[in-house]
């Protein structure tokens, strides 16, 4: 075994170890340093993308929000105009077909099937008033009375379909937007 001759040992000798062990412990502080800050790097690259999804979140329901704002406001105009004249003209009852469509993909499923068994009411309602108003041309009065009381009544189911669906309708249309922790 070979033994390390102290007495030859030089400063210079001995600035050399120490400068050697002095970068060793700095490189080791730099890579502990790189670590860290590669680690934080990390954190603020998944804040980040948070952040994003957040932003992308907001606006798809801003987007919707639009959209349901504007099936509710077509809703209610036509809505008003049936409870007015208890009937649809040709155009409003195609309108009111375009935006039932639409409202399956708004709303959820079960809304949007309170909105078709409504629209079915009103289309047999639609179809009573029609051949009752047959009837009266052709003067079958018994038979047009009888439409028109169908026509009624399906008034009563439409009525009862829509009953609270537009508040509901409403409610679903809400949105909450996500907050931001004061700390991110």
């Amino acid at each position: 075994m070979s033994s390390i001759d102290w007495q030859s040992f030089t400063w210079e000798a001995f600035a050399t170890l120490a400068t050697g062990a002095a970068a060793v412990v700095a490189a080791t502080l730099v890579g502990f340093r790189q670590i860290r800050l590669a680690h934080q790097q990390t954190e603020l690259a998944r804040r980040e993308r948070e952040r994003g999804y957040h932003l992308n979140l907001a606006t798809y329901q801003v987007s919707l929000l639009e959209a349901r704002r504007e099936f509710l406001r077509a809703f209610e105009e036509i809505w008003y105009e049936f409870l007015r004249d208890a009937t649809l003209g040709h155009e409003k009852w195609g309108r009111l077909v375009r935006i039932l469509l639409d409202a399956k993909l708004l709303f959820p499923e079960a809304l949007a099937g309170r909105l078709d068994a409504a629209a079915s009411s009103i289309q047999m309602h639609k179809l009573h008033r029609q051949r009752a108003q047959n009837y009266f041309e052709q003067g079958v009065e018994d038979k047009a009375q009888k439409q028109l009381t169908k026509a009624f009544e399906q008034d009563d189911k439409t009525l009862e379909a829509l009953n609270g669906l537009f508040d509901e309708l409403v409610r679903a249309s809400r949105v909450s937007l996500p907050t931001s922790d004061a700390n991110t």
